[in-house]
């Protein structure tokens, strides 16, 4: 008396499959090479077009013996400018996300907003105050 009957797939109220570690191991080398292919286009996106093979050699050059067949302003534009500021957007990311679950744990609220709690209020309230004040690297 305790089986449960079997459940049609997409009918709603459908048991999940069960979550193996084959699934997670896809699953995180999906996302894996998504976040590797989005990096190398960025990196090749720019004012300076630089073609995404010129991008992945530049990067590889240091490890492997590749041939140098770019030129000097677009490796410093790939390795001075863009990936500086890919790799600190990409930690500014991961930065935010854990505050933001860290902010949905504290208030023990899994759609816990600043906005809707009023923590950006303050906030806002705050950089007025110091604005006003003078406070801060410039005063």
């Amino acid at each position: 008396m305790t089986e449960q009957a079997p459940v049609a797939a997409g009918v709603p109220g459908a048991l999940a499959p069960p979550v193996t570690a084959v699934r997670l191991l896809r699953l995180f080398s999906g996302l894996a090479a998504a976040l590797l292919v989005t990096l190398l286009v960025s990196l090749s996106a720019g004012t300076i077009p630089v073609g995404t093979h010129r991008v992945l050699a530049m990067l590889l050059q240091p490890i492997l013996p590749l041939p140098v067949f770019w030129t000097p302003t677009e490796a410093a534009a790939v390795l001075s400018l863009r990936l500086p500021r890919a790799l600190l957007a990409g930690l500014v990311g991961g930065c935010l996300a854990i505050a933001g679950g860290g902010f949905q744990a504290i208030s023990r609220n899994p759609l816990a907003d600043p906005f809707i709690l009023g923590v950006s209020s303050g906030a806002a309230f705050g950089v007025v105050v110091a604005v006003l004040l003078g406070v801060g690297p410039g005063g």
